[in-house]
């Protein structure tokens, strides 16, 4: 069993490693353009007809949970104004290393901001696709 210890050790080394990518793990400022609710709400029209770029979208919050399939994930994130955003994660989205450093360093419980656009999932869940993040702590 994982004691309280080893999970702080495990944190503060994901921060340092941020430190050391010149990332700031903590900032003071958000650029959300969005609340969760706002989101849900202005979904349809946010989403671009296909094969068009989207109108750039900033939410954030809590993540509640992270799931990740080979090349793609999913993050639920809370932001107390909605129910949950799923925020979809690709490195086609994202570039391979911000794909990586996501999963690597990103834990379920921390706030984070997403940038993306209006997504349906092939499930047909209304989704963000992620093309950028940023840990607000």
């Amino acid at each position: 069993m994982t004691s309280i210890d080893d999970i702080r050790n495990e944190r503060v080394a994901k921060v340092a490693a941020l430190k050391e990518q010149g990332i700031e793990a903590f900032p003071v400022t958000t650029e959300f353009t969005h609340t969760n609710k706002q989101f849900l709400e202005e979904f349809q029209s946010l989403l671009a007809p296909e094969g068009e770029a989207g109108t750039k979208v900033k939410i954030g919050g809590r993540i509640l949970s992270i799931r990740q399939q080979g090349k793609v994930g999913f993050a639920d994130v809370f932001d107390g104004t909605a129910t949950k955003v799923q925020v979809f994660i690709s490195e086609e989205g994202m570039g391979e290393k911000i794909y990586a450093d996501f999963f690597n360093q990103i834990d379920a419980s921390d706030f984070i901001e997403f940038e993306g656009e209006a997504y349906v999932t092939k499930r047909g869940h209304n989704s963000l696709k992620a093309t950028g993040f940023r840990l607000l702590s």
